[in-house]
């Protein structure tokens, strides 16, 4: 019989059948020259058009606060510094892009597609990006407090010392996403698919799941008592006081 939770525990006590865990994928790059002198400098005037495509540019410190689009697509981007905070672009797409210490803030991004992407220091509290599809995409460092990801599609994605507290990844697809040492309290995971995800080193206080979408998610023992809890079961370690045995 599969374990529910946590293969690592069973690997490393040698109790039950081991759940099968599939190495991730490696993480493609985006695919950008190696130095930025190939790239066409955006003008500080640039306001974002719709079904309009900006490739092998870079962008510094541009502010598109609040603006508005439909189908905007950055390719081969550099963007340093730059302000989407409040946007509003449906059908966005971001491929083989670097975001250094943008705002991404109480965006709202539809349909989005995000791929061989990082995401390094950036401000995303609030961003909502619900239906989103994310393949080859790596993020660190990022505060995505309250961020939105609800019905969305990850493939060979890690997350970086983020903070995801008070997130909803409700329905997401997580299937090999790899959390390492990000802050994922009173985020919300129920009905995701967390097969093969990895969250060992993550805070996880409050984190609020159902038991289906537990099955197959990689945890420390610690996690694996608490999401016990979360299922109704009362954890206690052997050397405490069990009124019930006789002496």
């Amino acid at each position: 019989m599969p374990c529910p939770i946590n293969h690592a525990y069973r690997k490393h006590t040698g109790h039950g059948t081991p759940c099968p865990y599939i190495m991730p994928k490696p993480i493609r790059a985006p695919m950008l020259s190696p130095d930025q002198t190939d790239l066409t400098v955006f003008p500080q005037t640039t306001r974002l058009a719709s079904h309009e495509r900006y490739e092998l540019s870079s962008c510094y410190q541009l502010n598109f606060s609040s603006q508005s689009t439909d189908h905007t697509i950055f390719d081969q981007c550099r963007l340093e510094q730059v302000n989407f905070s409040s946007t509003e672009l449906d059908d966005f797409e971001l491929n083989d892009v670097e975001l250094q210490e943008c705002d991404l803030a109480n965006a709202t991004w539809r349909k989005v597609m995000i791929y061989r992407t990082t995401i390094q220091a950036c401000r995303a509290v609030g961003l909502n990006v619900n239906e989103a599809y994310f393949k080859d995409v790596i993020i660190r460092d990022t505060n995505l407090m309250l961020a939105q990801f609800r019905f969305s599609e990850f493939k060979s994605v890690r997350f970086e010392n983020c903070n995801f507290k008070g997130a909803d990844f409700q329905n997401a697809d997580l299937r090999g996403v790899v959390f390492e040492n990000c802050d994922l309290s009173e985020s919300e995971i129920s009905f995701a698919n967390l097969k093969n995800t990895d969250i060992r080193g993550c805070e996880i206080k409050q984190i609020r799941a159902n038991g289906e979408s537990l099955k197959g998610l990689i945890v420390e023992p610690f996690q694996a008592a608490y999401f016990a809890g979360l299922l109704g079961l009362n954890v206690k370690w052997t050397d405490e006081e069990n009124p019930n045995r006789q002496r």
